[in-house]
């Protein structure tokens, strides 16, 4: 059964697709496997949750192309949140920004943070992104039907990505509780620091510099 750890995961295999070439609203394994060139925020959010595990078939087997489409999915399952605030990790969250009656665009739910919600967002800038949204961008919330709520993290249930300075170039592990995975390649690195692992190392600024390529933006794209 799938937890918003299985999507969180999947959306980090999916954190590193862009429009090819830019502009063109093509997206590998995203737009070609959905069958649509288009906007695609809502597709990337479909191909999340179908490889976690738990399809979201608003409009097809594979999930929704269309924002509005997912959100009516939600409400008739029982599962539409129209209050922000209620927002919890790995909700799908939907937001409206021109007022015309239309839903403009989707993500996922990272973290609810008091003010703001943290999300993790294809079809920015013609790539994925993590952005912090005020609650009043969020006019509704889709929660899936996980095996389990969502938990809080404690501090013995962390992960921590770890940074060997012993070789060159340096070997980056990924940690938890009694584990430890080798990252053979940065965009693993990446990926997990751009959902928030925190990183533990000795390195120099300029290295760490490294580790934040990936977008941390705020307000409308």
């Amino acid at each position: 059964m799938t937890t918003a750890s299985d999507v969180f995961a999947s959306a980090a295999a999916w954190s590193r697709v862009s429009e090819q070439p830019p502009g063109s609203n093509n997206v590998p394994g995203i737009t070609d496997w959905y069958g649509i060139r288009g906007p695609w925020c809502a597709m990337w959010v479909s191909r999340v949750f179908y490889d976690a595990g738990l399809p979201l078939p608003a409009q097809t087997d594979k999930g929704f192309a269309w924002c509005d489409a997912g959100a009516l999915w939600f409400a008739n399952q029982g599962r539409l949140i129209s209050n922000s605030r209620e927002a919890q990790p790995g909700d799908v969250v939907f937001f409206e920004w021109d007022n015309v009656g239309a839903l403009d665009h989707v993500g996922i739910v990272l973290s609810n943070n008091g003010d703001s919600l943290t999300t993790i967002e294809g079809n920015v800038g013609d790539k994925v992104g993590i952005f912090r949204r005020y609650y009043p961008e969020a006019v509704s919330l889709g929660r899936p039907a996980y095996s389990t709520p969502p938990q809080p993290e404690t501090d013995d249930m962390k992960s921590v990505i770890l940074v060997d300075h012993r070789f060159n170039p340096p070997r980056a592990y990924h940690a938890a509780g009694n584990s430890k995975v080798a990252l053979t390649d940065w965009s693993q690195v990446q990926a997990l620091e751009f959902l928030g692992v925190q990183v533990i190392s000795p390195a120099p600024a300029t290295w760490l510099d490294a580790l934040a390529v990936l977008p941390r933006n705020e307000g409308k794209i």
